[in-house]
């Protein structure tokens, strides 16, 4: 470890380890420091941990209902919560193992502890264990200081909703808008995996048909809306969506149909 970096990170969760990324990736000498650890809320309580959880849960549902799929695993099904806590602290430790890795590769330094700003670009650095030989306490000097230190919820105005393209409650009010659906229920797939609750929902722009934005409630959500995502941002219509190649038994064909929906009501307004 140096005593001054191109660019130096208070925080090491999401936002913290991006900026560390990117800087490392333009050719900056970055470092990070974080009281906590590495990864943040998400990583270490939020995110991770609780999927962990919902996954071993979607698992033991799957298995009581296994009946269903033509296979018989008995009666006695049970959580082994234990396990289930084990399992997920294994796959968090694995996880901020793989970063601490990823900054030997980058050579991006790393101090656990908590970082004072003391002037424009000096930070006062106090570790929680140090290391044989080095000090406790200490300064370090930045070309750019960033504080990615999270923050507390609170209302507030949101950046950028004046720009272009940027649809606000009191735009989408003057907006003379469509909404398409298609349930899961009557998806393929969805009927495959006994997980047919839920729909999705497209909502476009009447005239041309211009994707908005839209809605996904059922199982994968998380995965599949990042094609609606894409969608969105390149402008595609409904249209557009309807006629894109999806593999044949898929979630993802749920989008597909919605779009079809939509590019139905479009024609029968052109008609």
């Amino acid at each position: 470890m140096v005593d001054r970096y191109d660019i130096l990170t208070i925080g090491a969760g999401s936002g913290g380890l991006y900026s560390a990324y990117r800087g490392q990736s333009h050719g900056a000498h970055c470092a990070l420091i974080d009281k906590m650890g590495v990864g943040g809320e998400c990583l270490n309580f939020g995110c991770i941990p609780t999927k962990v959880l919902a996954r071993s849960m979607e698992t033991y549902r799957s298995v009581k209902s296994a009946a269903e799929m033509g296979i018989d695993v008995g009666t006695d099904i049970s959580i082994n919560f234990s396990k289930v806590m084990g399992r997920q602290k294994a796959i968090v430790a694995s996880l901020v193992k793989g970063i601490h890795t990823g900054f030997g590769d980058m050579n991006i330094d790393y101090c656990k502890g908590t970082g004072t700003i003391v002037g424009p670009h000096s930070v006062q650095v106090q570790l929680d264990n140090p290391q044989p030989g080095r000090k406790s306490g200490f300064i370090l000097e930045a070309g750019k200081i960033v504080i990615a230190t999270g923050s507390v919820q609170r209302r507030m105005s949101i950046p950028g909703a004046h720009l272009s393209g940027v649809l606000t409650h009191s735009a989408i009010d003057g907006l003379d808008y469509g909404v398409a659906a298609f349930p899961f229920k009557s998806t393929a797939m969805a009927v495959i995996m006994n997980q047919t609750e839920g729909l999705s929902r497209l909502i476009y722009e009447k005239g041309s048909g211009k994707l908005l934005g839209g809605h996904i409630f059922g199982p994968c959500a998380s995965e599949l809306i990042a094609e609606l995502t894409l969608a969105v941002h390149e402008g595609l219509s409904v249209k557009d969506l309807a006629y894109l190649l999806h593999f044949h038994p898929s979630l993802s064909e749920n989008l597909q149909r919605a779009g079809r929906n939509g590019r139905r009501m479009e024609e029968k307004v052109g008609a």
